[in-house]
């Protein structure tokens, strides 16, 4: 105790240390700030922003990290990798295989491959420069369409077609496939999907020949066709709009915020009201903003888009302070106690000179509004500090707890983690309608790409065989699609092998021709391949491989997660051929399984963090219980509510949770301090006294936090719709827990407390009580073998009795603890009183 004592001595030292040098030196002290904050702001030049919501939303060791890193160093053979999603129906909502509407789709398809170019830095870009060594991954699909004859059934068989002897898979680029009863042939199939693998040394080329596309297709030549586009450059474009479109907001935020902060500054005396000083307040949180922006740049850290939703609730936080500051400013007095004193005897000079110079009173101009407010709050506070401490209240609110609990939880547990790209871009963005569309179209068929990078030496047929158990087992994993849908260059080139040598024995030497020839070469981008050591038969030929399975059945990243565990299971279990199984999906599903540890590990750190704020300036163990439970309340209730209005757990929703946990702190341990601190030796003395300091300035904190937020519904999206609702949800329970809950709690223990401490005292009285007796009976009774007496003057004897008939008397119970005490019922009392006892004890006879 001692040392949290000491603790606490030290912490006041300091802040009245700091006070004091910002009191003698507020100019050096201001131009300091200044320089500090214009310095650090700087850092705003180096910023770099980044909007790829695939990987910047994981965490730093997800496994689709490394799975993404792989993948991107083995297709990006030629700079940046960026893979595109053409998507198209007929704008009927019909068949694909009609003619027209299949012509038409052939026609699209070719001029993205021939016609489409841009030109950058003074060179021209085209598909043909973009695709190397991609370039004929839709081919199979293109041939299915010029081949199609609806007269020849081998045409038009799903997932695969027959093509010149060899089964070419086409269930990537159709979906939305019919099929003839009780066969695979296809009867129709209403969706195209274009995958376009395009690299280039500059991103900014992939974009604009992407932009190139989509000026393209809305032309008139195709409106037979709905047409969309995407990649992660188009989705981070559309990301970085909605950042860039909220931003200016901002402003009117500040404005709103700034214009409450003065209102809110004026007192019922004019004198103490304090305009500029709110304006000057006001412009803290945007220096704040500024410093904290340029810090994190300088650190190297890159700026997302979507942090531009947190900068309304900095403004709103930061302004919290000016409240707190001017509320104690207006309590405290121009001078210290002691000039008072030295003052007060020269007070009836000063007041004959007042009344010598000013011969009629004037009264202060007083702002009577402000006044009426003033009274108001100041009988509020009073009337709910009567009421807040009575039991009939308390269980009540016990009752509304119980309520309270009931419906979060019920929330809690329908809550789901769920991502979705199209929640990061504005309502009028292309994504929304696409993504829908191409979620129900990839539900039938999706691809999962397995990267082997440690092949070894396939001559030996127990490393052959492994490869092909490896490619088995994911053949046979969950929501798998069969090895009907599996590319594998392997399983090819054995019957390439067969088909020129019967032993069929595998060897390196024919891989170049294999790969050369016009019916597989299309499989030559699945393998890195040297071709010296081909010639001369060594493992080295085939450095590292994929292969391509498909998976169906699911398309939302939560439904993914047991696949995605199944593959990342079969990969470990052949780690010394370095697997890597690699989906688009799998960086999503990452954040998914993380999001629920990191917001409940998020949630933990935030009562530790104020379990130790209260430790170092509350040390109250009953304080820091009652703040952190508070906290913990307010993060159920937060949870509770949003599930029930329809918000998801995704990487905004966690963002906007985890500053909203961190800002509810405010509320609880404010309220716990000044209850601490106060003076009062009674529950309800206290509380006023709390409230009375911090009430109101927690008031404006919840209201200007509020006000900030609002001008937001201006440019209303995904994130700052769940920027608002959470904002204010937490707001809401903050001030009910910190207002009501809070002092409820502090008041029942304190006067708890109060209660048992009046006993202690009581119980010492009648200790020191019986005591008495006991030693007067001992000094009636005992006598010294020599024949005499202790000698007691008759003056303590006098108070003796006095002291025992008072205590005794104000407690109603006469001659009982006589009893208690000496264990002989009566005897004391009477012969104390007696006079010949006096006499006996006086005399020693």
């Amino acid at each position: 105790m001692e040392a949290i004592e000491r603790l606490e001595r030290v912490v006041a030292t300091n802040f009245r240390n700091l006070g004091i040098l910002i009191g003698k030196r507020p100019k050096r002290v201001i131009i300091t700030t200044l320089i500090i904050s214009v310095l650090c702001s700087l850092g705003i030049l180096r910023l770099e922003e980044v909007n790829n919501v695939r990987t910047e939303y994981s965490p730093s060791n997800a496994p689709s990290r490394v799975e993404h890193a792989v993948a991107m160093n083995f297709l990006g053979q030629n700079g940046t990798l960026d893979p595109a999603y053409v998507l198209v129906e007929a704008r009927d909502g019909g068949s694909l295989l009609r003619d027209k509407y299949r012509k038409a789709l052939i026609h699209f398809i070719k001029q993205i491959q021939n016609n489409i170019t841009i030109e950058y830095e003074g060179q021209e870009y085209g598909f043909g420069e973009l695709c190397e060594p991609y370039c004929e991954m839709n081919n199979g699909f293109m041939a299915f369409l010029r081949l199609y004859d609806p007269n020849n059934q081998l045409t038009k068989t799903y997932p695969s077609i027959d093509l010149f002897g060899s089964q070419i898979f086409i269930g990537n680029n159709a979906y939305g496939v019919v099929l003839e009863e009780g066969t695979n042939v296809i009867k129709s199939f209403s969706t195209a999907v274009i995958e376009l693998f395009i690299s280039a040394p500059d991103t900014m080329i992939l974009y604009k020949w992407q932009l190139e596309i989509q000026k393209h297709y809305r032309g008139e030549e195709y409106n037979l066709l709905t047409i969309g586009l995407t990649s992660d450059c188009l989705v981070s474009v559309e990301v970085r709009r909605m950042g860039t479109e909220t931003a200016p907001v901002l402003f009117g935020s500040v404005c709103a915020m700034i214009l409450f902060t003065i209102i809110s500054s004026f007192r019922s005396n004019p004198v103490k009201s304090k305009p500029w000083e709110s304006l000057i307040g006001s412009i803290i949180p945007i220096l704040s903003m500024l410093t904290s922006t340029g810090i994190l740049s300088l650190c190297g850290l890159r700026y997302q888009s979507i942090v531009v939703a947190t900068y309304f609730l900095v403004l709103a936080v930061g302004v919290d302070d000016v409240f707190i500051i001017l509320r104690a400013w207006d309590l405290t007095t121009a001078f210290p106690e002691t000039e008072f004193i030295k003052l007060s005897a020269h007070l009836p000079m000063l007041y004959l000179s007042a009344l010598v110079s000013f011969r009629r009173p004037q009264q202060c101009a007083r702002n009577q509004m402000a006044e009426k407010v003033s009274d108001f709050q100041l009988w509020l506070i009073k009337a709910w500090s009567a009421i807040v401490t009575t039991w009939l209240v308390r269980v009540l609110l016990i009752m509304v707890m119980i309520a309270y609990y009931y419906v979060s939880f019920l929330g809690i547990l329908k809550l789901e983690a769920k991502i979705s790209v199209d929640k990061m871009a504005l309502p009028d963005s292309y994504l929304h309608n696409f993504q829908f569309i191409l979620e129900n179209a990839l539900r039938n068929m999706q691809p999962i790409t397995i990267f082997v990078m440690n092949p070894g030496d396939l001559r030996d047929p127990d490393r052959l065989n492994g490869i092909k158990s490896l490619v088995s087992e994911y053949e046979h994993s969950h929501y798998s699609y069969g090895n009907k849908s599996t590319v594998f260059w392997l399983k090819h080139y054995e019957d390439f092998l067969i088909f020129y040598d019967e032993s069929g024995q595998f060897t390196y030497t024919e891989i170049p021709a294999f790969f050369k020839s016009a019916t597989y070469f299309f499989l030559s981008s699945f393998v890195h391949m040297n071709e010296s050591a081909c010639e001369i038969n060594q493992p080295e030929c085939i450095s590292s491989f994929f292969f391509v399975t498909n998976f169906h059945g699911i398309i939302k990243y939560n439904e993914m997660i047991p696949a995605v565990a199944d593959w990342r299971r079969i990969a470990a279990k052949y780690s010394d051929y370095a697997v890597y199984p690699y989906s688009d999906h799998s960086p999503f599903v990452d954040q998914t399984l993380t999001i629920k540890s990191t917001i409940i590990w998020s949630v933990l750190a935030a009562f530790c963090c104020t379990a130790a704020a209260c430790f170092i300036f509350i040390p109250n163990i009953i304080s820091i219980i009652c703040a952190v439970y508070s906290v913990f309340s307010i993060s159920v209730g937060i949870f509770g509510l949003l599930s029930h209005l329809g918000v998801d757990l995704d990487p905004i929703t966690m963002a906007a949770l985890l500053m909203a946990i961190g800002f509810s702190v405010d509320f609880t341990t404010h309220i716990s301090y000044h209850f601490y601190k106060t003076t009062a030796k009674d529950s309800r003395g206290r509380l006023e006294e709390a409230l009375i300091t911090i009430g109101w300035p927690m008031l404006q904190v919840a209201i200007s936090t509020i006000v900030a937020l609002l001008p937001l519904l201006k440019k209303q999206s995904y994130l700052s719709m769940v920027f608002m609702k959470t904002v204010t949800i937490t707001v809401g329970f903050g001030i009910f827990h910190s207002l009501v809950i809070l002092p409820a709690l502090l008041t029942a223990i304190n006067t708890c407390q109060a209660e048992i401490c009046s006993l202690k005292p009581q119980q010492k009285e009648e200790e020191n009580c019986c005591t008495l007796r006991k030693l007067m009976s001992k000094i009636k009774s005992e006598e010294f073998h020599s024949g005499l007496a202790v000698v007691v003057p008759d003056s303590d004897l006098t108070e003796l009795r006095f002291r025992i008939a008072v205590r005794e008397g104000s407690r109603g119970i006469p001659g009982k603890s006589n009893k208690d005490c000496s264990g002989d019922e009566g005897r004391g009392r009477s012969d104390i009183r007696n006079d010949s006892d006096k006499q006996t004890l006086r005399t020693g006879r």
